[in-house]
């Protein structure tokens, strides 16, 4: 059984006997009449000693209001008795009109218990540091009065006494707090907060460098191979290109129709603006078409011919390549069925750099030629993929009459 429940029980017994023994001994039982007065004069006096001090000090700035609550209740309940009616009026009384005391204490409270608030939330964010509730009671709490003693400290603070030496021992270690002796009086005074919090910035960031090398290091001795590893799912596979997209410190080469590159723009346009080399195919609506052009647009060639591209392909597919030590690529057109391969395999971030590059010559190529230059190109590329995939005649007639 916990200490609590030995508590509660304990208290429970002591509240519960004194009740119990006058009903199993003195039920039936003659009780002279004086003592009997004496009983029946208990409760009241009693409560009155519990409630009217207390009616009297709830508001100091306006004691009119509890003399008059007090007077109603008083004069009724000696003419007519009764409960509701004496506490409804007495409440109605003083309620009225409190006056700028009452506002200046409502105030007050209300600040009191922003304060609390604050505390509780600066609680929590020390916590998150490590730190236990006992250490964060103990150094708030000696931040708003010091020196202390630990017996003040524990009083102030609610830290149990028997705790208290052991957690300023841990705010000592931690160097939040320092002892110094005077007159055989062991008192306590708190670090300057800069100082604790410019000297915890800085352990964790050596934290953070020695976990960064050691894991990176880990990371690059054992893990980089030659794996594929399956992403599913249109959403997971969008999380993820913006994640590593984030990440990216040199160059990124895509290639990418428009519905994708939306949804990847944001963190693309940030890695541009921090100066992350950006090149690669769009598959969507001509730049000069559009108003206002896609804002990644101009770093990006636009793909020719994409209505007869997606008329042949049926699907949208997507290849980026990232400081050239991640590949992604596969289709993205089939909602929570897309799939795509992520690697880190050098000989295949070497053929998806070169499947974007030759895209990127032929599409550059294309647009610097002239209108008749243009259709005998086009028409030599439709030879070399019949030559490629050996149509049939009619296979490749039907190619042929696909929309341009």
């Amino acid at each position: 059984m916990s200490k609590e429940m030995i508590v509660i029980f304990g208290m429970a017994m002591v509240t519960y006997i004194p009740r119990l023994l006058p009903f199993l001994f003195l039920t039936n039982r003659q009780i002279p009449k004086r003592c009997d007065a004496f009983l029946r004069c208990i409760p009241p006096v009693a409560l009155g000693a519990l409630i009217v001090p207390g009616v009297f000090t709830a508001t100091p700035e306006f004691p009119v209001a509890a003399f008059l609550g007090v007077a109603f209740t008083a004069v009724y309940g000696l003419i007519r008795g009764g409960i509701i009616v004496p506490v409804l009026g007495s409440v109605g009384i003083a309620w009225p009109d409190p006056g700028p005391g009452v506002v200046a204490r409502a105030r007050t409270l209300k600040k009191e218990y922003r304060l609390v608030s604050k505390e509780t939330q600066i609680m929590n964010n020390m916590k998150t540091l490590g730190f236990s509730e006992y250490e964060c009671k103990a150094y708030l709490n000696l931040l708003e009065e010091f020196p202390l003693n630990g017996y003040a400290l524990s009083k102030n603070s609610g830290v149990p006494r028997s705790r208290i030496y052991e957690v300023l021992k841990n705010l000592i270690d931690k160097q939040m707090v320092f002892e110094q002796i005077e007159e055989k009086n062991r008192l306590y005074y708190p670090v300057d907060p800069q100082i604790f919090i410019k000297k915890i910035k800085t352990d964790y960031d050596q934290v953070f460098k020695n976990i960064s090398e050691f894991a990176g290091d880990l990371y690059t001795e054992k893990k980089k191979d030659d794996k594929l590893v399956m992403i599913k799912g249109r959403k997971n596979i969008v999380s993820f290109l913006n994640l590593l997209i984030k990440g990216a410190e040199k160059r990124i080469a895509v290639s990418i129709w428009e519905e994708e590159l939306n949804e990847l723009a944001d963190e693309i346009n940030r890695a541009v603006e921090r100066g992350v080399f950006l090149r690669g195919i769009f598959f969507g609506e001509n730049p000069s078409r559009k108003d206002p052009p896609h804002p990644l647009v101009p770093p990006l060639i636009s793909h020719r011919r994409v209505k007869r591209y997606m008329a042949e392909k049926k699907e949208r597919f997507i290849s980026i390549i990232i400081d050239r030590r991640h590949a992604i690529s596969g289709i993205l057109s089939r909602g929570e069925q897309s799939r795509v391969t992520w690697t880190q395999d050098e000989g295949f971030i070497e053929i998806s750099e070169d499947h974007i590059a030759h895209d990127l010559i032929v599409n550059l190529y294309s647009a610097s030629l002239d209108k008749e230059a243009y259709k005998e190109f086009e028409a030599f590329s439709d030879n070399a993929h019949n030559h490629y995939f050996n149509y049939s005649d009619e296979e490749f007639s039907a190619y042929r009459k696909m929309l341009t």
